[in-house]
């Protein structure tokens, strides 16, 4: 078993706090300038310095989600990104809210215009 599954385990199973690096809070956290590191232990480590322990867990979960479903790896959605205004990579992707609409995946699409206000 690998660090990252590691950490989603004792995270979930046991609630004890860790770091889930992997592409996609990797890539996120790097956008963000939270680090320069790739590899994912300097990452966890490094994200590890700047976040409650007590937030680990769901931090990972929701930087994972937003990767997956807003913040893509070659096309991000930055035109409804609801953290758009405090990123220091917005304009990486489309920026006009209805391009970047059509970007956004998953069953919760819906939603998450909602909250971009569209």
């Amino acid at each position: 078993m690998g660090r990252k599954t590691a950490n989603v385990i004792l995270g979930n199973a046991f609630d004890i706090p860790g770091i889930t690096v992997d592409t996609h809070f990797g890539r996120l956290v790097r956008r963000w300038r939270w680090t320069a590191e790739e590899d994912p232990v300097k990452v966890e480590f490094a994200v590890g310095e700047l976040i409650e322990r007590k937030e680990w867990t769901l931090l990972s979960h929701r930087v994972i989600f937003h990767g997956r479903r807003v913040c893509h790896a070659r096309k991000p959605a930055c035109g409804v990104c609801v953290l758009a205004k405090d990123c220091p990579s917005f304009g990486l992707g489309p920026t006009d809210p209805e391009t970047a609409a059509a970007l956004v995946k998953g069953p919760e699409t819906e939603h998450l215009l909602q909250l971009a206000g569209l």
